[in-house]
């Protein structure tokens, strides 16, 4: 009989649980994915052939583009699987190898920062997305050809089955929230990976920081030979930089749907707004929590690249501000190469030609203003 290594359990507990472990992973993650394509392709149906006129097909674009997204999202993280896995490991590294409080508690501030971040962001889209996938449709009923039913959030097309019928009306309200909770689930994700990432990389320039304080005079515990500390600060900037460029080549293609996503959406959902109006004020408040979580999502991205590219921006202050010419020799010449890097690798980009700041999301506001009073007008005209 042979004995079974406790380290093979830890790796993947759940293969010696089920030896189908993997095929049902597999099989899970390609149900989800053709699951979003039906609902797309069903919504689409219905927009295109059961309604006619372009004021409701705009009432149904905002829900197609939101699973669209999710879908790119969710194939682009799983054709980037190890891009994660590495950054995951470089995160346990860190922590693994953490030598001082000092530096500890820096990284311990950044990661609950982007902990909360996450929360709020979860909160507000899972809030409003219940609101809107449950609430209005749960609390409002029409009668139509002696038939009382709930109006479900994405409709079945007639061509396929009448969905007013109850049971079958309440248990697509179920089916299609629960659809719309994992769409949720992986918009949240995406912008907990960003978050997650990007403010550890912040709590590490942080730290390098307070190494290029202490590289002079040293400290407690720390290596006495000045050429080998400042040899683990560039080793430690190095190492950085690669991870920044992990993080922006995991996140490009979720990072550039985010921005053209985020704009449509909030434009939509704008108009859906005004749309409504005081006449249906539970649709309104859905429609409302929702615009609010697109533009936190947005926000989030922006402000992490702001926060990333002014951390690097403070590593180079930090190394031209200590005593440099205190070094021996000639090696200060490292803290140039450190200064030159900083100032021209701290930028983090949306599709490798939008940058994210700021700025980024205040051009993301006015984008969505002017296409609402574009559809507005777009809209009055055919009416």
């Amino acid at each position: 009989m042979t004995s079974l290594n406790p380290s093979d359990i830890l790796q993947n507990p759940n293969e010696h649980l089920n030896k189908y472990y993997k095929q049902d992973y597999n099989y899970s993650i390609e149900l989800i994915r053709c699951v979003i394509l039906l609902l797309i392709t069903v919504c689409s149906i219905y927009t295109f052939i059961d309604l006619h006129d372009f004021k409701s097909r705009i009432r149904m674009t905002g829900s197609i583009s939101f699973f669209i997204m999710g879908f790119i999202k969710y194939t682009s993280l799983l054709i980037k699987k190890t891009y994660t896995k590495s950054g995951i490991d470089l995160i346990k590294m860190d922590w693994k190898n953490v030598r001082y409080n000092e530096d500890r508690q820096i990284m311990l501030d950044y990661a609950t920062f982007g902990r909360r971040l996450i929360i709020i962001s979860a909160l507000f889209m899972f809030g409003g997305s219940s609101m809107y996938r449950f609430i209005v449709p749960i609390s409002t009923k029409i009668v139509a050809d002696n038939i009382t039913y709930r109006r479900l959030v994405y409709p079945i097309p007639s061509i396929m089955f009448d969905a007013r019928q109850s049971p079958i009306n309440e248990l697509m309200i179920v089916i299609q929230g629960s659809l719309g909770m994992v769409v949720n689930t992986i918009t949240v994700g995406a912008c907990g990976i960003a978050a997650v990432f990007v403010m550890h990389i912040c709590g590490q320039l942080e730290v390098l920081i307070t190494w290029l304080k202490y590289l002079i005079d040293g400290r407690v515990n720390q290596n006495e030979n000045i050429k080998e500390r400042l040899a683990e600060i560039v080793k430690k900037h190095v190492q950085l930089l690669s991870f920044i460029s992990l993080t922006e080549n995991l996140l490009n293609e979720i990072s550039i749907v985010e921005v053209f996503g985020c704009t449509l959406n909030m434009c939509l959902l704008g108009y859906y707004t005004l749309l409504d109006g005081i006449s249906d004020p539970l649709r309104t408040m859905a429609w409302f929590t929702l615009l609010i979580s697109f533009g936190f999502n947005i926000f989030i991205f922006c402000y992490i690249g702001e926060l990333l590219t002014e951390q690097c921006r403070k590593v180079g202050e930090a190394s031209y501000m200590i005593n440099w010419y205190r070094l021996p020799g000639k090696e200060g010449l490292a803290l140039k190469l450190i200064i030159s890097m900083a100032a021209s690798s701290g930028r983090f980009s949306a599709g490798k030609f939008i940058e994210l700041s700021l700025s980024s999301f205040g051009d993301v506001i006015k984008a969505s203003v002017t296409y609402l009073n574009m559809l507005r007008t777009v809209i009055s005209r055919l009416s």
